[in-house]
C-alpha cells in the first residue's frame, strides 16, 4: 500500500506540472517525505518543484515581452538564487532532476535579459545525454523550452554584434524545439485516451515562437524552398484543439510567402512530402533509443547532428490527401482554411465582457479578407472574393473595413446594386469619409444610371472639405452628374443651364487640383458640347501633356480636329493612337469616317475589314460555346475575313445566305437590352464585354461598313451589310434606319419613311430617323410634316444641323 500511495503523489505532482496546475503545487508538495517518494534528496526535490511553481506562475501572469529585466529581477530573484544553488551544489542526485533545473533556470535568465547565462546552461544541460520518458511529458516540454530559448538567446546576442553565431546553430534549436512541441500535442502514445480539456496538452508562446522563426529564418536566409516545405510539414501535423491558432499563423505566413515571394517558374509543388518523412532535416543532434523501448528516448544535443527525431508527431496521410499545382491554388487553399479556422473560433457576443475575445476575431477575420483580396484580385476571381466576404459579414458588425472591402468586390464583380446598398452602409458606419462618398457616386453615374442619387453623394464629398484632392474629384462627380442630365433634357433652356453648371463645376475641381489629367478631359468634354472648340482643344491638350495613355483622351483629340475641318490632322492622331491601342473600336470607327472625307470610300473599307479582323481577333473566344452563338450572324464575316480581297472587290450579295432573322433577338424589348449592353459595357476599354455586347458591337460594325457603302451609293453591299446586323439585332433602330437610307437611295421613299417611322416609334429620340423623316416628307411634297418633324428634331438636338 505505501508504494502505491507514493506512486501516486509522485503521478498527482507530474499531472499538476503538466497541466499546469502551479497553485496545487504548494500542498503536494508537503506531502513528499521519505515514505511517498524514491527521490535521494527530499529537500532539494521540494526546492526545485517550489521554485519551478513560483517562475511558472510569473510567467504565466507576465508573458514574454510585457515585461522588462528590471522589474523580472525583483520578481524572480529568490526563485533564480534557489536553482543556482540546486545546480551548483549538485543535490538533486538524479542527472534528469539536474537538467530540469538548468532548463529552468535558461527560462529565467532569457526573462532577465542574461542571454549569455541563458546559452550557458543549455549548453550545461546538454553535456549528459538528455533522457525524455514519454510517460513524463512535463521534462519533454521543458527540455523543447530550453532549446527555444536558446534559439531565442543567440538571436539577440548576434543582434547586439556576437558575429560567431551561424544561422544554422539557430535554426537547429529553434527546430528541435518545434519538433518536440508538435510531438507533445500529438503524441500517438495518448491520442487512444480521451483528454479533458484541462489535460490538453497547450503548447505556450515560447514553443509557437520556435515553430514559426525556424522556416522564416530559413526564408531570410535565400532558401525559400527550405522554409517553405518545412511550413507545409507543420501544415500536416494532425490538428488538435490546442494547435488551431498556431495552424492559423503558420496557415497565413506561408499564404504570405507564396504571394510575396514564389513566382510560377520558381514554385516546387509539395509531392515529395511523404507521409514518413523525417520532422527534422538539419537539427541539434538527436539520438534514438531503442525502437521497441517508447518509455526513454535519449537525445544528446552536442554529439549527434543531422540525425532522425525519433519522437515523430502524427501526420495526415493517405492516398485522399491533396496536392496543390500551382502557387495560387495552394496560397488560395490555405487562406480558405484560414478563414474556416477564424470562423470556427470566432466570437459573435456583443456583450461588454466579449469585447476582447470579438475585436480579436475580427482582427483575424481582417487579416484573412486581406490575403484573399491580394490573392483573388491577381486572378480576377472578383466574383469568389464577393462570396467570401459575404460569408464573412457575421462578424463585420460595424466594422468599416470589411464593410467597405465587401463593398469593393462586389463593385469589381459587376453587383452592383448590392455594392450600393453596403457602401450606404459603410456611409453609415463613417460618416466624414469622403472617399465612400466618392465610390458610391462614381458607382451611380458610371454603372447604375441613377445621376440624382450621384449628385447627392458628389455634393457631400465636397461639403466634407477634406484634402484638395478629393474635393477635385468630388467636383469631377458633379460635373459628370450635370453633363448626365444635361444629355437627358428635353427643353434647350435646361439642357444648357445643366451643362454650364456642369462646366462650372468642373471647372472648380480643376482650380483645386490643376494636375488631374481627367478633371481636364471633361471639361474639355463639355466645353466641346456646347460647341466651344477652342477651350475644348486648349484642355484636351493640356489633360494630354499630363497623361499620354488614355486612348479617350486621344479620341477626344481627334474628334475636335474634325469638327475644325482640320481632316487630315484628326487622322494622323487617330493612326497615332491605333499604334498604342490597335484594339480600340471607337478609334477605328472614327477613321473610317475620317478616311471617307478624306481619302474616299475605298481606303475607307479598308479599315472596315480590319475593323471585322479585330473583333475575330479579340471576340471569338469569348463566343466560343456560348449558347448566344446562334445569334453572330449568317457567317458573311468569317467569308469576308478569309478572302485576300478588299471589300471595294468582294461581291457581298453573292456571299450572303438566306438565313432567317427569326433566330435572332424576336423582340424589341431583346433588341434595346442588346442596344444598352452594348453603351453601357463598351463605354469602358477596361471593361471585358458580356457576349451580348460583343454581338452588339458585331453589329455596330456591319453598320458602319454599310453607312460607306451608301456614301459610295453601294446599295447592294449595303442592303448586305444591314441584313447581316439585322439578323443580331431584328429590331434596332439603327438598323432600320439604314435600311431606310438604302431605301432612300433606291428612291423608294415610301419604304424608307416606313424604315424612319418604325426607328423612331423603338426610339423616340432618335435624331439621325427623325431629321430623315423630315427630309423624306419634303421629297414628297408633305411640307407641314416635314417640318413638324424637323422642328421635333431640333428640340431634340439644337446642334443637329442638318434639321436647320
Amino acid at each position: 500500500m505505501a508504494r502505491r500511495s507514493k506512486t501516486n503523489l509522485e503521478n498527482d505532482i507530474e499531472r499538476s506540472r503538466w497541466e499546469e496546475k502551479w497553485e496545487y503545487m504548494p500542498k503536494l508538495v508537503d506531502q513528499l517525505s521519505s515514505r511517498t517518494t524514491s527521490e535521494p534528496s527530499i529537500d532539494a526535490i521540494k526546492k526545485l518543484l517550489i521554485s519551478e511553481s513560483q517562475l511558472e506562475i510569473y510567467l504565466r501572469d507576465h508573458p514574454l515581452g510585457t515585461t522588462d529585466a528590471a522589474k523580472a529581477k525583483k520578481a524572480i530573484e529568490e526563485t533564480v538564487a534557489n536553482l543556482e544553488k540546486l545546480v551548483s551544489q549538485d543535490k538533486l542526485g538524479k542527472v534528469e532532476r539536474k537538467q530540469e533545473a538548468l532548463f529552468l533556470l535558461c527560462k529565467a535568465y532569457f526573462v532577465l535579459e542574461e542571454f549569455q547565462s541563458c546559452v550557458k546552461c543549455c549548453d550545461q544541460a546538454g553535456t549528459e545525454d538528455i533522457y525524455i520518458d514519454t510517460q513524463l511529458k512535463r521534462k519533454t516540454k521543458l527540455v523543447a523550452e530550453g532549446f527555444a530559448h536558446k534559439a531565442m538567446a543567440l538571436e539577440q546576442l548576434r543582434s547586439i554584434g556576437k558575429s560567431d553565431i551561424s544561422d544554422e546553430d539557430i535554426i537547429s534549436c529553434y527546430e528541435c524545439a518545434g519538433d518536440i512541441g508538435l510531438w507533445l500535442i500529438t503524441d500517438q502514445t495518448s491520442s487512444q485516451r480521451t483528454a479533458t480539456p484541462s489535460q490538453t496538452p497547450v503548447l505556450g508562446r515560447t514553443l509557437e515562437i520556435a515553430l514559426q522563426r525556424a522556416p522564416v529564418l530559413h526564408i531570410k536566409n535565400g532558401k525559400i524552398m527550405e522554409g517553405i516545405n518545412r511550413f507545409r510539414l507543420m501544415m500536416r501535423v494532425v490538428e488538435t484543439r490546442t494547435s488551431l491558432g498556431l495552424r492559423k499563423g503558420l496557415a497565413k505566413q506561408l499564404a504570405q510567402v507564396l504571394l510575396r515571394g514564389v513566382c510560377e517558374m520558381s514554385y516546387e509543388k509539395p509531392l515529395n512530402l511523404l507521409p514518413n518523412s523525417p520532422m527534422i532535416s538539419s537539427t541539434s543532434s538527436l539520438k534514438s533509443a531503442s525502437k521497441m523501448d517508447l518509455k526513454a528516448t535519449t537525445i544528446n544535443v552536442i554529439t549527434c547532428k543531422h540525425a532522425t527525431f525519433p519522437l515523430k508527431p502524427q501526420m495526415y496521410s493517405g492516398e485522399s490527401l491533396f496536392f496543390p499545382r500551382n502557387e495560387t491554388e495552394e496560397s488560395l487553399l490555405l487562406l480558405l482554411l484560414d478563414e474556416a479556422m477564424v470562423f470556427k473560433d470566432a466570437e459573435l457576443s456583443q456583450a461588454p465582457e466579449k469585447s476582447t475575445a470579438r475585436q480579436q476575431t475580427v482582427v483575424d477575420s481582417e487579416n484573412a479578407y486581406d490575403l484573399l483580396t491580394l490573392a483573388l484580385v491577381r486572378r480576377a476571381q472578383y466574383g469568389m472574393l464577393s462570396e467570401c466576404f459575404d460569408r464573412g459579414m457575421k462578424v463585420a458588425f460595424e466594422e468599416f473595413h470589411l464593410w467597405f472591402q465587401f463593398g469593393l468586390s462586389l463593385i469589381s464583380a459587376g453587383k452592383y446594386h448590392r455594392a450600393l446598398m453596403v457602401l450606404k452602409q459603410c456611409h453609415q458606419l463613417r460618416p466624414e469619409d469622403s472617399l465612400v462618398c466618392l465610390y458610391a457616386a462614381k458607382l451611380c453615374l458610371n454603372s447604375l444610371h441613377m445621376i440624382d442619387e450621384g449628385i447627392k453623394f458628389a455634393k457631400k464629398v465636397i461639403a466634407m472639405g477634406d484634402e484638395k484632392e478629393l474635393s477635385s474629384k468630388g467636383y469631377l462627380a458633379l460635373g459628370i452628374g450635370y453633363s448626365l442630365l444635361a444629355s437627358e433634357a428635353c427643353l434647350s433652356g435646361e439642357r444648357q443651364q445643366l451643362q454650364k453648371q456642369a462646366i462650372d463645376a468642373l471647372q472648380k475641381g480643376h482650380n483645386l487640383d490643376p494636375d488631374d489629367s481627367e478633371v481636364l478631359f471633361n471639361l474639355a468634354l463639355n466645353h466641346a458640347l456646347m460647341r466651344q472648340m477652342t477651350k475644348a482643344l486648349k484642355n484636351i491638350r493640356n489633360a494630354l501633356k499630363m497623361d499620354m495613355n488614355q486612348s479617350f483622351f486621344l479620341h477626344l483629340l481627334a474628334l475636335i480636329l474634325s469638327s475644325q475641318k482640320k481632316f487630315v490632322e484628326a487622322l494622323e492622331v487617330c493612326d497615332a493612337a491605333l499604334m498604342e491601342f490597335p484594339d480600340d473600336f471607337s478609334l477605328l470607327l472614327t477613321k473610317v469616317k475620317l478616311e471617307q472625307a478624306c481619302l474616299g470610300g475605298d481606303q475607307a473599307l479598308i479599315t472596315c475589314k480590319r475593323l471585322l479582323e479585330t473583333w475575330k481577333q479579340v471576340y471569338e473566344s469569348d463566343l466560343s460555346g456560348s449558347t448566344e452563338l446562334q445569334r453572330a450572324g449568317s457567317g458573311l464575316l468569317d467569308k469576308v475575313i478569309t478572302d485576300s480581297r478588299s471589300l471595294k472587290q468582294i461581291p457581298l450579295t453573292e456571299l450572303t445566305s438566306d438565313k432567317d432573322s427569326n433566330d435572332g433577338a424576336s423582340s424589341i424589348a431583346a433588341s434595346v437590352r442588346l442596344e444598352q449592353a452594348l453603351s453601357d459595357e463598351a463605354a469602358s476599354t477596361s471593361v471585358k464585354l458580356s457576349v451580348p455586347a460583343v454581338l452588339a458591337l458585331q453589329a455596330k460594325l456591319w453598320l458602319a461598313i454599310a453607312d460607306v457603302y451608301i456614301a459610295m451609293k453601294k446599295d447592294t453591299e449595303a442592303s448586305a451589310c444591314v441584313q447581316e446586323a439585322h439578323l443580331i439585332f431584328p429590331f434596332s433602330p439603327d438598323v432600320l434606319f439604314q435600311r431606310g437610307r438604302i431605301f432612300e437611295l433606291r428612291e423608294n421613299l415610301m419604304e424608307a419613311k416606313n424604315c424612319f417611322d418604325n426607328a423612331i416609334s423603338i426610339n423616340p429620340n432618335h435624331v439621325a430617323s427623325i431629321q430623315l423623316l423630315g427630309a423624306v416628307y419634303h421629297k414628297l411634297g408633305n411640307l407641314v410634316m416635314a417640318e413638324k418633324v424637323l422642328r421635333e428634331a431640333i428640340n431634340i438636338d439644337p446642334t443637329a444641323f442638318e434639321a436647320w
